[in-house]
Order: C-alpha cells, then sequence, then structure tokens
C-alpha cells in the first residue's frame, strides 16, 4: 500500500522480491517488510544479498529511511549512462540492461563456474571418475541453463562457450576420450571421422545410447525458445484447465500492442 501511493509496486517469485519505486519509500517499504517477515515467520532478510538500484549516486538524507539505509547503503548501485556497464539491475537472478552490463553479470557467472570446474577436476581425476562424470551431468551441464532460458541467444553466446570450454574439459578428464566438440555438432569432419563421430554420440541422448553431453552453445536457442513459451502466455489473460479466466500479468491493452 506504500508503495502503490507512488506509482510503485511489490512482485515476490518465491523468496526472491522485488520493490519499485521513489527510493525513500522503498526504503522504507523494504524496512517494515524485514520487520514483519522477522515478526511473523522468523525470517531475516539476508542484508549481502540486497541490491538497491537508483538513478543517481547520492541519497538525500531527507529521503532516507534511517534505520535501513545505513544497512543498504554498501548494496545501492547507481545506475551510468546507457553505454556504461552499471546500466542495468537483475530481476529474479536475470540481468536486464545494456548489453555490457549483461555481459558483466554472465561473465563473473562463467568465472565462478570454471573456477568450480577446474576445482573439481584437481580434486577427483585421480581418485572418482565415475564421480566427476556424475557431477559434469548432473550439476556443471545446466549451470548456465535458467540464463539462456530468459536471455536472447546473442546475450549468452560468449558465456556458453567459455563454459563449453572448461565442460569440454571435464568430460575429457572423466572419460578419457580426446576431440570432443572439436566441429559443429551434426557437421562432418573431413580431417578426422572418429572425432566427429565420437562428438556426436557424447552429444545424443541417454536413450540413444549417448552421453547426453551437448554444447550449451548449441541447445541455447531451443532453451530460449522454451523459456518464451512458458512465460509469454502467462502475460496474456487465458483459460486454466478448467476453463475459467485467468487475468494475464499485462494489461490487456498493452499486451494487444506487444502481441497483436
Amino acid at each position: 500500500a506504500l508503495l502503490r501511493e507512488w506509482g510503485g509496486l511489490v512482485i515476490f517469485d518465491a523468496d526472491d522480491g522485488l520493490l519499485i519505486g521513489p527510493r525513500a519509500q522503498v526504503l522504507q517499504a523494504v524496512s517494515f517488510l524485514a520487520l514483519d517477515l522477522d515478526y511473523r515467520c522468523g525470517l531475516k532478510l539476508n542484508i549481502n544479498k540486497s541490491q538497491c538500484y537508483r538513478p543517481r549516486r547520492r541519497l538525500k538524507t531527507g529521503q532516507r529511511a534511517a534505520d535501513f539505509a545505513s544497512y543498504m547503503e554498501p548494496h545501492v548501485h547507481s545506475l551510468g549512462p546507457a553505454d556504461d556497464a552499471n546500466r542495468g539491475l537483475v530481476v529474479s537472478g536475470i540481468p536486464i540492461g545494456g548489453q555490457a552490463f549483461v555481459a558483466q553479470h554472465l561473465d563473473k557467472k562463467v568465472n565462478k563456474a570454471v573456477e568450480g570446474i577446474n576445482t573439481l577436476i584437481e580434486s577427483l581425476r585421480f581418485c572418482s571418475l565415475q564421480g566427476l562424470f556424475a557431477l559434469l551431468y548432473y550439476c556443471c551441464l545446466p549451470l548456465l541453463q535458467y540464463e539462456m532460458s530468459c536471455l536472447p541467444p546473442s546475450a549468452t553466446e560468449e558465456a556458453t562457450t567459455r563454459l563449453d570450454t572448461a565442460i569440454r574439459r571435464m568430460a575429457v578428464s572423466a572419460t578419457g576420450i580426446e576431440g570432443l566438440w572439436t566441429h559443429n555438432i551434426g557437421e562432418d569432419n573431413n580431417d578426422d571421422d572418429t572425432a566427429s563421430i565420437t562428438s556426436d554420440r557424447i552429444a545424443l541422448p541417454k536413450r540413444m545410447r549417448g552421453c547426453g553431453i551437448r554444447p550449451q552453445a548449441d541447445t541455447r536457442y531451443a532453451a530460449f525458445v522454451g523459456g518464451m513459451l512458458q512465460c509469454l502466455p502467462n502475460l496474456l489473460t487465458h483459460k486454466d484447465v478448467n476453463g475459467d479466466s485467468v487475468p494475464g500479468i499485462l494489461r490487456d491493452a498493452f499486451a494487444t500492442d506487444l502481441f497483436g
């Protein structure tokens, strides 16, 4: 209600929330929310995972919610010019903003992923190749699937290519098979037919006697299409399984202009 009076809103996806509105009112609302969650549920707001985005670098003293702003100040980010890597914000784990901002966010995640993959290789390659392969398939391969389903393929190309390089290294360590993904899946490699066959076989699903390890740079297109098919219907007014009308997230007039 506090933010609605100022044209703002509050959106929650499970435990991930987004508050939009004037800076002072947002800080006040977050402060109230933190106290209410503690009182009602015994839950503590994780300040280290809370981010505040604003168009200017300084909050005016008179606009601060004094009891809370001092905690949030280290986590406040300024939105810079359109060509600045600061131009954007993260919503439900997805970077939204300028190309540099999105690329920077993905780069940080891939750096962390590559570091973890290298640690796994060094820790397991001499004691448990089976464990290394299981971690590759179930933990490392899906690391960017969420971003791939929410961001256009052009935004995830570099990140998925870097992750593929690390995954290839992990797969070679776990299987001892050299020459993985040395060509595009499904294309002939006249220089090495064995490498072509092996790469294609590795990329096949298990039901087709493959390993299910496909380059993420190849699957990012299908992932994005799948993500859009999941979310777009919810933006429009639609009917549920019982035939009842469910209001869409977007206003009908705006949805009509957007989708026709």
